[in-house]
C-alpha cells in the first residue's frame, strides 16, 4: 500500500450526520478513561440523527487525533533541524496525513446509544495493535534504508557513497510517513532510531560534498572561458566547490566539448553552443559520466549580424541555466541535493 493512497475517508463520512462533529471525550468521563486509558488507546466519541453517523464520526474523532498529533510534530521539525529533503517530504505527510488502517479503528457497541433522535458512539484504537500493523509495512523499506545507510558511510569512494545513499534516499521516502503514523500512536523507539540514523547519513553527505574539489576546463578562447566560469559557478551553488582550471591533478574534472554554430535563421543571425562535457576523476582521467548540456538551449539570435547574435549567445551562457541542465546527471555520481 503507497503512501499517497492511503487517503482516509472518514472526514467525508463524518459529514453524514447533521452536526455530526466528532469529538474526543472529556477527562471528567471516568468510566471509559478507566476501560480506554490514554496510554494504550486513543478514543474519541461522536453525535449525530442515526447510529452510523454516529458511528463514522466517532472513527474520524480517532483519526482526527492522530493527524493532528502528525501535523504538530511535523511543525516542530519544520521550526528545528528538519532538512531540506525531509521538509520536503514532510510536505507531502501534511498535504495528505489521514490515517489510512480504518480496520484498526473499532467501535464499542456496548458505548453507543441513541435517545430521541440523537445518537451516540464510542470508537477506540489499540495502540498496540496499531503499531503492530504499521511495523510490518515499516520493515522491508525500513531495512533496505539502514542497511544502505550503513553501506554508504563505509564506502571509500564518493560514487559508491552517492550510490548507496541515492538507495537510502529512496527508502527514506518510503520509511517516512509509516514512521510519522508510528510516532503519532506509540512513539516507536526504532522510529526515533531511524531518524537519528538518516540525520547522521545527511551529515555525512555535506560532510563528503565539502570535500569535494572540481576543476572546469574549457577552451581558453572568450566563449570557453564564458563557459567555464558559469559552469563553476553552476556546480558551487549545487554545494560543491568548482573553479575554472587549465589542468586537473587531483579532486575531479568537467572538460567541456563544443563549438559555437552560426547560421541564419528567419529573423537574422542565428549562434548556438551545442554543449557536452566529460566528468572524470584526477589525475588517472578515469571516466565518471559524459554530461549532455544542450538543454540549457544555449543560442541568440540578432536581426543585425552574427556579431551580435554571438553576443547574445554569450549572455545566455549562464549559471542558472547550466544548474539546471546539470541536476539530474549529476546525481548519480555526487550525491548533491
Amino acid at each position: 500500500m503507497t503512501f499517497e493512497r492511503g487517503v482516509f475517508a472518514f472526514a467525508v463520512l463524518s459529514l453524514a450526520g447533521c452536526g455530526g462533529a466528532p469529538k474526543v471525550p472529556p477527562p471528567s468521563d471516568a468510566r471509559l478513561a478507566l476501560a480506554y486509558p490514554n496510554a494504550r488507546y486513543i478514543l474519541a466519541t461522536g453525535e449525530a440523527d442515526s447510529r452510523l453517523a454516529a458511528e463514522a464520526a466517532a472513527k474520524a474523532g480517532v483519526a482526527e487525533q492522530i493527524s493532528a498529533r502528525i501535523e504538530s510534530s511535523l511543525s516542530v521539525r519544520t521550526r528545528s533541524d528538519g532538512t531540506r529533503e525531509d521538509q520536503k517530504i514532510d510536505a507531502r505527510i501534511k498535504s495528505s496525513s489521514s490515517f489510512s488502517r480504518a480496520e484498526l479503528i473499532q467501535v464499542v457497541p456496548k458505548h453507543g446509544r441513541c435517545v430521541e433522535n440523537r445518537c451516540t458512539a464510542v470508537a477506540v484504537l489499540h495502540r498496540g495493535e496499531a503499531d503492530a500493523a504499521l511495523a510490518k509495512e515499516y520493515a522491508g523499506p525500513a531495512e533496505r534504508f539502514r542497511r544502505a545507510a550503513d553501506a554508504a558511510h563505509a564506502a571509500e569512494r564518493i560514487t559508491e557513497f552517492t550510490r548507496q545513499f541515492r538507495v537510502a534516499e529512496e527508502a527514506w521516502r518510503a520509511v517516512r510517513p509509516l514512521a510519522a503514523w508510528r510516532d503519532a500512536i506509540t512513539g516507536a523507539a526504532e522510529v526515533a532510531q531511524d531518524a537519528e540514523r538518516n540525520a547522521r547519513l545527511l551529515a555525512a553527505r555535506d560532510d563528503r560534498l565539502k570535500t569535494l574539489r572540481l576543476s572546469v576546463i574549457a577552451p581558453a578562447d572568450e566563449m570557453g572561458q564564458t563557459t567555464a566560469g558559469a559552469l563553476a559557478a553552476a556546480f558551487t551553488r549545487m554545494g560543491i566547490s568548482a573553479r575554472p582550471a587549465t589542468t586537473c591533478s587531483a579532486g575531479y574534472a568537467v572538460s567541456t566539448s563544443g563549438t559555437v554554430e552560426c547560421g541564419t535563421g528567419s529573423f537574422g543571425p542565428r549562434c548556438a553552443l551545442p554543449l557536452q562535457a566529460d566528468l572524470k576523476a584526477c589525475p588517472d582521467g578515469a571516466p565518471l559520466a559524459t554530461l549532455d548540456l544542450r538543454g540549457a538551449k544555449l543560442a541568440g539570435a540578432s536581426p543585425r549580424s552574427e556579431a551580435d547574435a554571438r553576443r547574445r549567445l554569450k549572455e545566455r551562457v549562464t549559471a542558472d541555466r547550466l544548474a539546471a541542465a546539470l541536476a539530474e546527471q549529476v546525481r548519480p555520481v555526487f550525491p548533491v541535493r
